[in-house]
């Protein structure tokens, strides 16, 4: 049983490490696009547990004013992502890193949606408070962290402790971001 979990912590492992060389070896091609349709995604699915959509439509005759609503929302969202990445590569230029931007930000900006993506399908089917909602937002915070960690360690040149450290910032933002929406659709939705 327990040479059976480790193996099976050993592949998971092994995907995410994989999943990084895959992020790394876009570097050459414009990362705009995938930027935008995971902010896009994230927002959609934010918006869709907060259940804000209909409250904003049902405010508004017009249906313009919702949908200029929800892309402002993930402009902003995405705007809050690269700025994320950008304060990523000052610490990391702060603590001895030697590299310039190479993506960070936009690597973040992808990253971050899609390890929120598990947290935000588990808040459907589980209630805010949860354990199991808990285990998928640490699950997708450890993730992110390996991921990004990783990424600024071979682009600024540094070790995994201050790699790690000057991404710290940008993953409390992430868990406060992917808390608070877990949460406000907790409490509209009545469970908390």
């Amino acid at each position: 049983m327990i040479t059976r979990t480790g193996r099976a912590l050993r592949r998971g492992c092994g995907a995410v490490l994989r999943a990084g060389e895959w992020l790394l070896g876009l570097r050459g091609r414009p990362l705009a696009g995938v930027v935008l349709l995971a902010a896009c995604g994230q927002m959609v699915l934010m918006a869709l547990l907060t259940r804000e959509v209909p409250e904003v439509a049902a405010s508004y005759p017009d249906l313009r004013i919702p949908g200029l609503w929800l892309l402002l929302t993930t402009l902003v969202l995405l705007l809050g992502h690269l700025l994320l990445g950008v304060t990523t590569v000052v610490l990391a230029r702060a603590l001895g890193g030697r590299g310039g931007l190479h993506r960070t930000p936009s690597v973040l900006a992808v990253l971050a949606p899609l390890s929120s993506l598990p947290l935000l399908l588990g808040a459907f089917v589980a209630r805010p408070d949860s354990t199991l909602v808990l285990v998928l937002q640490i699950g997708g915070l450890l993730v992110l962290a390996t991921q990004l960690t990783r990424h600024v360690a071979l682009t600024q040149n540094m070790l995994w402790g201050r790699a790690l450290l000057s991404v710290s910032l940008a993953l409390l933002g992430e868990w406060q971001l992917a808390h608070a929406s877990v949460v406000q659709a907790g409490v509209r939705a009545g469970m908390l």
